[in-house]
């Protein structure tokens, strides 16, 4: 009686982990490109440095294979944003855009974005909190953290592909 109940429960961890937990979707596409950016995220590789104004933007990018990291500060706003480029075979798979609250050193702003054969296909965004920090009701992320309100989904979209086309320019 043991060994099924045994058996049973081993059953069901492999059936559970098969599915989606909580109800949280997962993507096998977006799973193995995470891999990828963790892999060439925890590399040692050869970097060149560059630095550039893209409109009133001071950009420093730091130039791997297959990544860029590329810090971005907005002049008028005072905004800080860091985004990581990950490609393979010369094409764009993912983009991690953060963004430092002005606020609170420890919070930030993160949207990540999923490319195949140059389309976007998956979109992630979330923000840290700090759990023990009660939100008022009626008050964004934004205004809570300081967050930028421009640089927002529509925005990022657009500006990291030119962004992305300056570097590889440069």
């Amino acid at each position: 009686m043991k060994m099924c109940k045994t058996t049973i429960i081993i059953l069901s961890l492999l059936f559970f982990s098969q599915t989606d937990l909580f109800g949280q979707q997962t993507n096998a596409r977006t799973n193995a490109i995470n891999i990828y950016t963790y892999q060439l995220d925890t590399t040692k590789s050869d970097t060149n440095t560059i630095t550039f104004q893209f409109d009133t933007i001071q950009v420093t990018a730091q130039v791997q294979k297959n990544r860029i990291s590329a810090t971005c500060f907005f002049k008028q706003s005072k905004s800080l944003l860091t985004i990581n480029f990950y490609s393979r075979d010369n094409k764009l798979v993912s983009v991690k855009a953060r963004e430092q609250s002005p606020i609170m050193n420890d919070m930030f702003s993160m949207s990540i974005f999923y490319y195949d054969n140059g389309k976007l296909f998956d979109e992630n965004y979330f923000s840290t909190i700090r759990p023990c920090m009660a939100i008022p009701v009626g008050i964004s992320v934004y205004e809570l953290y300081g967050y930028n309100p421009n640089l927002n989904a529509g925005f990022l979209k657009k500006f990291v592909l030119q962004l992305y086309d300056k570097i590889k320019a440069a």
